[in-house]
């Protein structure tokens, strides 16, 4: 089906739309937050959840939506005016984040106020991202959304999407290599995002994140050997990785790939969740 036929005019009543977008906003990461509101205002819910390319509506959402002249401040307000009160904070922390990193990329005067330095800048979105991620995983906790169990039976929440760049910052060398050689990867081809790597979410503040990789057969085999040798493996995770994974990890045959299991700090998995997981 044409993709454009699914976009509509701006509707009156956009509520479950955007309710819906709100409450599952870690399932579509990989969607810009101003594509985001645009699909919510344009598209309905049925031919949302039928879509088999939810990002290409997205994308002819937002094209339509400010090809109007309407900026994303108008838009932005009436998607928060149709959420429910829970959804509401979260959306509006988003929307502020949004408009300081365009104020950043822009060269705006809204700069000063989060940092004179880039590295103040980007230190301010990354620490403003983790609250972002926790304040919606917490709401997502509350309504019962996706989720997981570990083996302790606490409800998990999973991301599922991984930025690769990001992913790439953050691991090693050999990493890079055997996550590209999975047969995950292999399938998404050229991808910015990923599903060969997931972050299980801390249940509680000061718990244990879970991050899982996928790696191919041949990496798999050779980390395999070093584990059952006794034999550091910091060579493997790469210098970051090494230094906040809560040894031992875990290896587990997955038909022809390996999935590494690393054990990672409150505030370390919260980095990574907004680092690789955006």
């Amino acid at each position: 089906m044409d993709l454009d036929i699914l976009v509509r005019n701006e509707r009156a009543h956009p509520g479950p739309t955007c309710n819906y977008l709100a409450s599952n906003r870690n399932n579509y990461g990989d969607i810009p937050f101003s594509e985001l509101v645009a699909l919510a205002l344009r598209v309905t819910l049925p031919d949302l959840q039928r879509s088999q390319s939810v990002k290409g509506l997205a994308e002819i959402a937002s094209e339509k939506q400010y090809a109007a002249k309407e900026g994303f401040l108008k838009a932005f307000f009436k998607y928060c005016k149709a959420l429910k009160p829970q959804q509401q904070a979260a959306a509006l922390f988003e929307g502020a984040i949004h408009l300081v990193e365009k104020s950043i990329e822009d060269g705006e005067n809204l700069v000063p106020l989060v940092g004179k330095t880039a590295e103040d800048r980007e230190h301010w979105v990354l620490v403003s991202r983790a609250q972002l991620h926790w304040l919606q995983f917490s709401n997502s906790k509350a309504n019962g959304d996706s989720h997981s169990h570990d083996a302790s039976n606490e409800i998990r929440f999973t991301a599922v999407m991984a930025h690769v760049d990001g992913l790439e910052r953050t691991i090693g060398p050999f990493l890079r290599v055997g996550l590209h050689t999975s047969s995950i990867r292999k399938k998404e081809g050229s991808s910015s995002f990923t599903k060969a790597a997931r972050l299980y979410m801390a249940p509680e503040k000061d718990m244990d994140f879970k991050l899982e990789i996928w790696i191919g057969f041949a990496a798999g085999m050779a980390v395999s050997q070093l584990i059952s040798a006794g034999e550091d493996l910091g060579d493997v995770l790469g210098d970051y990785l090494y230094k906040v994974t809560k040894l031992p990890v875990q290896l587990t045959r997955v038909g022809m790939d390996y999935k590494l299991e690393m054990t990672l700090g409150f505030v370390e998995g919260t980095k990574i969740h907004a680092l690789v997981f955006p």
